[in-house]
């Protein structure tokens, strides 16, 4: 459970991806890499205009329906590299005065 701790803040979205075996075995590094291409950052830091932080998770139990993705308090399961520019724009229009919430989960 140490990793549920941030040393630093974290953006407005902390967007993590699981990558234990099932998601791993399913393209969580690939989904991983389009996180941070899409968002600009680098794996545990936080993007420029302080919106997007992009970490590694274990388990997220939901081995079932992998690549699993935690985006704040909320999951997106069957994540795929097609799914993350969608994802991301969900994200985007609501820091452009949509809800305050996280998106809905799929």
């Amino acid at each position: 459970f140490y990793t549920m701790y941030n040393k630093r803040p974290v953006g407005r979205f902390l967007i993590q991806v699981c990558t234990n075996i099932s998601c791993n075995l399913c393209g969580a590094d690939e989904a991983l890499a389009a996180f941070l291409k899409h968002t600009g950052t680098e794996l545990g830091d936080t993007s420029a205009d302080g919106n997007f932080t992009v970490a590694e998770a274990e388990c997220l139990a939901a081995c079932g329906f992998p690549t699993c993705v935690q985006i704040n308090e909320r999951y997106f399961e069957d994540v795929s590299v097609a799914d993350v520019p969608r994802i991301l724009a969900r994200l985007g229009s609501e820091l452009n005065g949509g809800s305050d919430t996280a998106p809905t989960p799929e």
